[in-house]
This record gives C-alpha cells, structure tokens and sequence, in this order.
C-alpha cells in the first residue's frame, strides 16, 4: 500500500470506473484482515482446497513441475526471447498466480455450482455497475449474449477465461508470452461456439505509403531526457533511432501505425490540427508518450 497511498484520486470513489492493479492489492489487503491468514493462504484455503485446484498457486519461481511452461516477452519461429519470471510477492494480490486449463475448469464448475460462493453473492459480482464492471468481472455482450469476462496479463503470461451461465459455456486461454490478441480470440471462439459472425486475429501486414505521406512522420520525439527518438526517411521507408542506438526499419500497418519485423514493438502517430504532434511506442505491456521537439 506504501506505493499507492498518498497517490491523489483519478476521481471520486463511485463516480467512475478505471481498472486499477492497486485496487486489487488493497482488496488482497482487506482479505488477509478479515481471514486472518496471508492471502495465498486464504485462496488455498476458500478456494483452491474445495475444488480440487492442485496445480494452482502463487510462487511459480519455486514449481517444480515438468510441465512447467519457460515464459517469453516475444516468440516466433526466427526470435524467442525469453522473460524473467515475477516475484510474486511483489505482484500479491493483483497477478502471478499460476494455473492450467484444467484447474480453471474446475473454478468455473465451482463457481456454477455455488460451490464457493453463494448463488446471490455471483449474482451480485455479476451484476453490471460502472463501466459494465461487477465485482471482479467484466460484463460484456457477445451478439446478444450475456458473457462474463476477465483477461490478466504480465510481461510472459497471458490469460483470458469468459463463460456464459445461459449457454453454459465456458473458454479459458493460457499464454506463456505477452499478449495483446489473446481476449479477442477468445471472444471469437465464443461467436463460433454459437454460429455467429467472427473475425480472427491476424498477423502485421505491411502496407505501402507514398514517400509524400512519410515525411510527415519524420523528426525528433522525447519521452525524457533519457529516452529520445529520432524518425527518419530514406526514399519510401521510414527508420527509427533511439537515443544514440542503430537504426531500425519501420513497416506501416496503416496510415499512421507502424512495426517493426520480427518485434513485439507497435508505434502510432497522434497528430493534431493535421500536425504530428506525439508518438506513442508500445512494448510489450509498456507504452510510452513522446511529445515532438
């Protein structure tokens, strides 16, 4: 709580809803109060031992499993890299907990039976409040259903598990890399599971623009004084340098998105009053904000 304390609001409490890691480490703190125990103890003891979850837990840095998974920050089949694996003390209450498929099968049964909580008390982390937000869940429509969501996310680990009381459906999604596309495949799957329109995530394509409309793009951006860029134009490519680093190509996705091959690194132009005014550079789970100077 010590990080987090003596932080000025975003807003009044009630007025507004705004996802909040610290909000789920202050809830981890209002549990090990009321329970008494620490709070991995308290998940083992209401909801792990219940139902069974017997490869489910906290520090994954210290499994000892064969099946246990090695996590990557980028993987495709020219460039693996991989990620050093969280502390979970540091992430509590908020992430890190490590699971399979088949225990989180077993939660969801759990959940539908009541097992661990009351048929009232998931009506009410079910029930839409702000920002289609309940108690835990986000509350979405899928064509028309109801469906009861939530992704995670850390740097070499992505998960997504909806499930749909009506139908009776439930899909749970476990990533050993940084994921930005694993909710929408999951609600993909949903729509097909139920005869309904669907899309499917695809891979960057690069697209051609004219060396006109890239030099617009070209100048100096500044995150901080220690993180500076430099865009520059060579015929109909565009390049980036950070700080004093080596130039690296950049390949457009769309008029003002752009890649770069074979990394997990995205750049979108903002402009203003039809002037590029900022960059933001997203890495991973990272974005980052440079204004141009």
């Amino acid at each position: 709580m010590g990080f987090f304390k003596n932080e000025p609001l975003d807003f009044e409490p009630g007025s507004k809803f705004s996802y909040s890691n610290s909000g789920y480490d202050l809830l981890g703190v209002i549990i090990e109060k009321v329970t008494r125990l620490p709070y991995s103890a308290a998940v083992s003891k209401y909801i792990f031992g219940p139902l069974q979850m017997k490869k489910s837990g906290f520090n994954f840095q210290k499994l000892q499993d064969d099946n246990k998974v090695t996590n990557y920050a980028y993987l495709s089949p020219t460039r693996q890299a991989e990620v050093k694996i969280w502390n979970s003390n540091l992430t509590y209450s908020s992430g890190a907990l490590y699971s399979t498929a088949g225990d989180l099968l077993k939660f969801y049964e759990g959940l539908s039976s009541f097992k661990i909580v009351s048929e009232q008390t998931l009506e009410q982390a079910t029930n839409p409040l702000l920002g289609h937000y309940g108690y835990g869940w986000f509350l979405d429509v899928i064509h028309g259903d109801r469906v009861i969501d939530h992704g995670g996310n850390i740097p070499g680990a992505t998960s997504y598990f909806l499930f749909s009381p009506e139908h009776q459906t439930c899909i749970i999604l476990l990533n050993n890399i940084t994921s930005t596309t694993l909710e929408k495949t999951g609600k993909s799957m949903y729509a097909a599971l139920r005869n309904k329109p669907y899309s499917i995530p695809k891979p960057q394509q690069e697209i051609k623009l004219g060396e006109k409309a890239l030099l617009r793009y070209t100048g100096f951006f500044e995150v901080s004084a220690n993180y500076k860029l430099e865009i520059s134009q060579e015929a109909d490519k565009l390049f980036m340098r950070i700080n004093n680093g080596d130039k690296v190509k950049l390949l457009a996705e769309s008029e003002n998105r752009f890649f770069i091959n074979d990394e997990d690194m995205a750049l979108e132009f903002i402009s203003k009053d039809d002037k590029i005014v900022q960059l933001k550079i997203k890495q991973g789970l990272a974005t980052k904000i440079a204004d141009k100077i």
